[in-house]
């Protein structure tokens, strides 16, 4: 009878012993995964990249009123005869909206300011502003999902694990090359990146290679 009473007693206490563990695995586990970063994700896609092309230049001394911008290769590859740009004088306090383009030669621009009136004297410097958009880019990522880590740049995949507390995300860095870019997406160079590949395009606090995250849910928005 007695050694009955003993095994219930050890049975018990190895029950609550097994019962207190569990608990305390899954608060640690919940405060582990309360201090996860909170991302948003999202993949790769097709787009050309707009951009504002500035170009500092000068009102001519010639007969008809001329502004004149030298250009780079690059730059002069991006206008032509007709096209329409914003020009901005003074600190950039004047503004003349929908001047043309009369020509582009041997690397220089030469803007129509004849309807500007007398604001505009020769030896006027200036700024010329065109919109801009390059050919299109198979591989383009919100400019907020690439990271940089001296000279290299790189993007954060999100690979999916199943563990006995479920599925685990994690934070898995491959290298990019950044072919073009403006104030919101980045270009990447081809192959980089396959379409079907998952990148955190957004963490509510830093995120660094192998780290466990988890997604942002409603609530947290």
């Amino acid at each position: 009878m007695k050694k009955k009473l003993k095994s219930k007693k050890a049975a018990k206490a190895l029950a609550g012993f097994l019962f207190a563990m569990l608990f305390f695995t899954l608060l640690s586990r919940g405060l582990y995964a309360y201090r996860m970063p909170r991302i948003a994700v999202g993949q790769a896609s097709v787009k050309s990249i707009a951009k504002t092309l500035r170009v500092e230049g000068v009102v001519a001394k010639d007969k008809r009123k001329v502004f004149k911008a030298s250009l780079t290769k690059e730059e002069a590859a991006y206008l032509k005869a007709g096209d329409t740009v914003r020009l901005l004088f003074q600190d950039e306090t004047i503004a003349e909206e929908g001047c043309t383009v009369l020509a582009v030669k041997k690397y220089e621009a030469s803007v129509d300011l004849s309807g500007s009136g007398n604001r505009m004297t020769p030896g006027m410097e200036g700024v010329m502003e065109i919109e801009v958009a390059s050919g299109q880019y198979s591989s383009c990522v919100p400019l907020s999902a690439v990271y940089t880590d001296g000279n290299k740049n790189y993007v954060l995949l999100v690979r999916e694990a199943e563990t006995i507390f479920g599925t685990e995300l994690t934070a898995v860095r491959r290298d990019v090359v950044v072919a073009d870019q403006n104030e919101s997406v980045a270009a990447l160079k081809d192959g980089m990146l396959d379409m079907q590949d998952v990148l955190i395009v957004y963490a509510d606090r830093q995120v660094q290679p192998g780290d466990k995250v988890r997604l942002l849910e409603d609530e947290d928005t």
